[in-house]
């Protein structure tokens, strides 16, 4: 399995961090034997999900001077020993920049996916089928498709 971070980009309201706690909500709902401990629960999610031993960190905080940045989340996801992490960030600076930097320093491939933005009341179906596809790609990776 390669080690991967999952960095879902978009603009600020764009959908991203509702998107990644959809993510965690499906882990939750499917697979029930899974280990998640939630790190921080605040509006937005850090998590770690432990699924057949692999663990999987959750950020859903990628704008500026968020926890991302400012707390270094995707170094401590890395330093407990997720070998996927999903994050947001924002479509260029600093958050990708940190991505890019991490992911190089410590080995992991980048999978760049962007969100669904929607106008109107079909936004939440759209992060909802947005959070299915990452859990899919989680799936993939996990035995060793990608």
């Amino acid at each position: 399995m390669n080690k991967t971070i999952i960095a879902l980009y978009g603009r600020a309201a764009e959908g991203k961090s509702s998107t990644i706690k959809n993510v965690v909500a499906i882990f939750e709902r499917l697979f029930r034997f899974a280990s998640i401990e939630k790190i921080k629960e605040d509006g937005d999610i850090l998590a770690i999900i432990t699924l057949n031993g692999v663990k999987i960190g959750i950020e859903s905080q990628g704008d500026p001077s968020s926890r991302m940045i400012n707390e270094k989340t995707i170094e401590l996801l890395i330093s407990k020993g997720c070998e996927i992490i999903i994050c947001a960030t924002r479509t260029e600076g600093m958050t990708v920049a940190e991505v890019d930097k991490l992911a190089a320093a410590n080995h992991y491939n980048t999978i760049w996916k962007s969100s669904y933005y929607v106008n109107g009341a079909h936004t939440v179906v759209a992060n909802q089928i947005a959070a299915e596809e990452i859990v899919s790609l989680v799936q993939s990776i996990i035995v060793g498709r990608i």
